[in-house]
């Protein structure tokens, strides 16, 4: 327990296996989708995930722009979680500081993936600090 493994539901391997193989380790399954993928997609797996991470910018490297359209995709997997009632957390990766924490936690985040907005502040700790504030203030 404790550890995370997230894969791209773009890769569309053989999904329903690697989802039993990673259970299989007792870890959390984490399913990724990326910005210009249908969030229909994610659909057949979520009751077996633990969580869903949305991409809010193009994966691959850091320091990329924050994609504006990932605040309504939060709020639709959110949605589809309420509908459903499953348990999934909902985390986010890319473009997250100060300014797009808040919103995003609005739309439906509970988890970030936080790079620049920490490592590239002056002091990371106190980075780290305000970015937590912010995301606990929903």
């Amino acid at each position: 327990p404790g550890s995370i493994f997230s894969f791209h539901i773009e890769t569309r391997e053989n999904i329903p296996a690697l989802i039993n193989t990673i259970r299989a380790r007792n870890w959390t399954v984490s399913i990724a989708i990326s910005p210009q993928t249908p969030l229909e997609h994610l659909e057949p797996f979520l009751s077996d995930v633990q969580q869903v991470l949305v991409m809010s910018v193009n994966p691959g490297f850091s320091g990329q722009q924050f994609i504006e359209d990932t605040y309504s995709r939060i709020a639709h997997v959110e949605q589809m979680r309420r509908t459903r009632k499953l348990h999934y957390a909902i985390a986010i990766d890319g473009g997250i500081n100060s300014t797009t924490i808040a919103k995003a936690a609005q739309a439906g985040a509970t988890q970030f993936a936080v790079a620049q907005g920490i490592f590239g502040a002056a002091d990371p700790l106190i980075a780290l600090s305000c970015l937590s504030d912010l995301a606990d203030c929903v």
